[in-house]
C-alpha cells in the first residue's frame, strides 16, 4: 500500500467514526427529544440557574442526541478494548470553565467513586480485565479492556456500582471522606519533583482552561462536604 493511498489509514486505524442515524428511533420512543433549538437553550439555561435542585434523570431535554460509532481495528491480541464518551448538551454562550468549587467537587467525586468501586472489582480484574471511569466537566468516560467473554459482566458490574454510588448521597463514610480529602491536601502541599516539572505545570495551567493553582484549591478544600462531592456528577453532568 502506498503512503498516499487512503486505505493505509484504514489498515492501520480502522474505519473512520461514522454518525449513526438515531433520529427516527428517538422520535418514536422519546418524543420529548423533538424540541426546537430555542426551547432547548431555554431549558439548559433553566438548569444552569437551578444547580442545587436534585436532578430527576430520565430523558435528554433538547435536540436529537448524536451517536457516533467507530469499529476500530483487528489485531492478533485476543483482548478487546471499548471506550464510551458521554457529552452533556451546552449552551453556545456557556463558559468553558467551571468554578473552582465545582471543579474540586468533581476531583473528590472521582476519588470517592474509585474507593467505592475498586474493592468490588477485585475478582474481575484478577481475570485480566481492566476498567476506568472518569467524570469531568467534559462529560463521563468509560473504558473497558480484556477478554471478550468477560467484558459483559465487567460492564454490568461497573455500571451497577456507578449508578448505586450516584443514587445515595450518604454512601461514603465520614472517615473515608476525611481521609481522601486529607490525601489531596497533602498532595497539594508536597513538592518532591524537580523544579522544572512545576514550571511546566504552571505553564500548562496558564494555557489551558479550567486550571487552578494549589493555593487556590487549598483555600476552598475545607468547604467541600462529602454530600456535595458525591452529588457533583448528578448536578453538573448527569442531569443534562
Amino acid at each position: 500500500v502506498g503512503v498516499g493511498d487512503g486505505s493505509l489509514d484504514q489498515k492501520l486505524y480502522g474505519l473512520k467514526p461514522a454518525k449513526l442515524p438515531v433520529k427516527k428511533s428517538t422520535e418514536r420512543t422519546n418524543p420529548v427529544l423533538s424540541v426546537p433549538q430555542q426551547q432547548q437553550e431555554q431549558r439548559l439555561l433553566q438548569q444552569q440557574q437551578k444547580p442545587q435542585q436534585q436532578p430527576q434523570g430520565g430523558l435528554l431535554q433538547g435536540r436529537h442526541p448524536e451517536l457516533w460509532y467507530r469499529s476500530g481495528w483487528v489485531t492478533n491480541s485476543p483482548k478487546v478494548g471499548l471506550k464510551f464518551e458521554f457529552r452533556p448538551l451546552r449552551l453556545p454562550s456557556e463558559d468553558l470553565e467551571l468554578p473552582l468549587f465545582d471543579t474540586l467537587r468533581l476531583v473528590l467525586y472521582n476519588r470517592l467513586l474509585s474507593e467505592e468501586i475498586t474493592p468490588k472489582m477485585v475478582d474481575l480484574t484478577a481475570t485480566g480485565v481492566s476498567y476506568d471511569v472518569l467524570v469531568s466537566r467534559d462529560g463521563v468516560s468509560f473504558n473497558f479492556g480484556g477478554f471478550a467473554p468477560v467484558l459483559p459482566r465487567l460492564i454490568d458490574t461497573v455500571l451497577h456500582e456507578f449508578n448505586r454510588f450516584n443514587a445515595d448521597a450518604t454512601i461514603t463514610a465520614a472517615s473515608r471522606f476525611q481521609r481522601v480529602r486529607q490525601q489531596l491536601r497533602e498532595q497539594l502541599t508536597t513538592y518532591e519533583d524537580m523544579p522544572i516539572q512545576y514550571a511546566i505545570q504552571d505553564r500548562n495551567m496558564l494555557l489551558s482552561p479550567g486550571g487552578h493553582s494549589n493555593d487556590e484549591v487549598l483555600a476552598v478544600i475545607d468547604n467541600v462536604t462529602s454530600e456535595a462531592a458525591v452529588k457533583s456528577a448528578a448536578e453538573l453532568l448527569l442531569s443534562r
